[in-house]
């Protein structure tokens, strides 16, 4: 829709103010993505529009690194090897209630006048400055992620912070800080790995595969 088009493009003016510079848009999808670098992390933000009429759907954080890129990509093919995303601004929904209540809020906002989209442009600036910016400062670089994710979780809920290939990545992290779950982590994954490929080998022996892959890589690499 060309309506998103101009929405999309009017926001990318206003996320140059807080030096997201990099954007674009994936008419397909009706998605707007603004990116910033800072250091070796790479921050994404997209906004989501209907295809079907003009209304909000949805807006999410993603932080990735490069560094954890260029190790998880020495053993499976990324999609996207300039961006793939440790981190969801997901972790902030925990609260579903009340999160619901904010997306509606920003559904339901009216965007047939141009005071309609300024007030819209301004809520959702909004919603970045207090949701989703916060989350980006929570975590400047693979070190926090360390500290305040692997050692503060379960290994069973890593996942719930981590999206796509949890054990390859918090695999690398570990190994880079020398964390002392190290050992344990990759004997818990190595079972599961077993127990599933018993179930489907089909489906499992691959990923298996790969999963001694990344742990002889990683063995053998100095970080």
């Amino acid at each position: 829709m060309k309506f998103n088009e101009s929405i999309y493009q009017s926001f990318a003016l206003r996320f140059q103010t807080i030096e997201f510079e990099e954007s674009e848009y994936l008419a397909h999808h009706g998605v707007a993505r603004y990116k910033k670098k800072k250091g070796n992390a790479i921050y994404r933000i997209s906004l989501s529009m209907s295809l079907t009429n003009r209304g909000f759907v949805r807006i999410s954080g993603d932080l990735g690194f490069e560094s954890m890129n260029y190790h998880l990509g020495k053993i499976i093919d990324l999609k996207n090897p300039d961006f793939e995303p440790l981190l969801t601004s997901h972790e902030v929904w925990r609260d579903k209630e009340a999160w619901t209540h904010v997306l509606k809020d920003l559904g339901s906002m009216p965007l047939k006048l141009k005071s309609d989209i300024e007030a819209f442009q301004v809520a959702i600036m909004n919603h970045v400055a207090t949701y989703i910016l916060p989350f980006f400062e929570k975590y400047p670089d693979l070190q926090a992620v360390n500290d305040k994710i692997l050692n503060a979780h379960s290994f069973s809920e890593y996942s719930s912070y981590i999206p796509g290939n949890c054990t390859f990545k918090s695999l690398i992290i570990m190994k880079m800080f020398n964390n002392p779950q190290y050992e344990e982590y990759k004997k818990v994954k190595e079972d599961d790995y077993i127990r599933f490929v018993k179930q489907d080998p089909a489906r499992w022996q691959p990923s298996y595969d790969a999963f001694h892959e990344m742990v002889a890589y990683l063995d053998k690499t100095t970080f």
